[in-house]
């Protein structure tokens, strides 16, 4: 990046966050420093700090939109009953499939912070879509025998995505359907 060239204050606050997801993925948070944070971003570590306070600012100010975002959009789609129980569990699936296939440099980050530095993420992401899962689950008709196991497996899923991201929406959709059908007819 050019040093001389000028940039809004609101472009100059999301080139700083950009950078932070690079060190903070390519390390950790407690590795990645402010000072590598602004190398990376080509600017002083005191301008960072005209943005951001402190670097649990910064790694929140990461994290927070993208899962925020994600999470509310399907727990408001959820409330809404346009469709039957069975297509709004296959639907909050794909789209947890969709957006880690999306973001999967992102949640790896996060899932990654959450268990060595469970004090800088804002709420759990994970409690969150579990409760959605079991909640379409329930609705959905599937006899969850062993909610723990059966959950966990579906989570687990769900969260292979990470390392198997698939962008092709046919793929997802096929995936999805097969793992309804199984879900259905075991009843695990």
């Amino acid at each position: 990046m050019d040093k001389n060239k000028r940039m809004t204050k609101e472009k100059r606050r999301q080139h700083i966050i950009d950078a932070a997801m690079e060190r903070f993925a390519e390390s950790s948070y407690h590795a990645t420093t402010t000072a590598s944070i602004a190398k990376e971003a080509d600017i002083s570590e005191v301008t960072l700090y005209r943005y951001f306070s402190s670097k649990e600012e910064l790694f929140k100010a990461v994290i927070e939109p993208v899962l925020a975002e994600s999470l509310e959009k399907i727990e408001i789609n959820f409330q809404e009953d346009e469709l039957d129980p069975t297509n709004k569990l296959k639907y909050i699936i794909k789209n947890r499939i969709e957006f880690i296939s999306k973001n999967h440099r992102m949640i790896t980050l996060i899932l990654r912070e959450r268990n060595i530095n469970p004090e800088i993420i804002p709420f759990d992401y994970i409690e969150r879509t579990h409760s959605l899962l079991e909640k379409a689950a329930e609705e959905a008709g599937i006899k969850l025998i062993n909610k723990e196991i059966t959950l966990r497996m579906l989570i687990g899923s769900v969260l292979s995505f990470i390392y198997f991201p698939e962008s092709n929406s046919k793929s997802k959709e096929d995936y999805v359907n097969q793992l309804v059908v199984i879900l259905k007819n075991n009843s695990l």
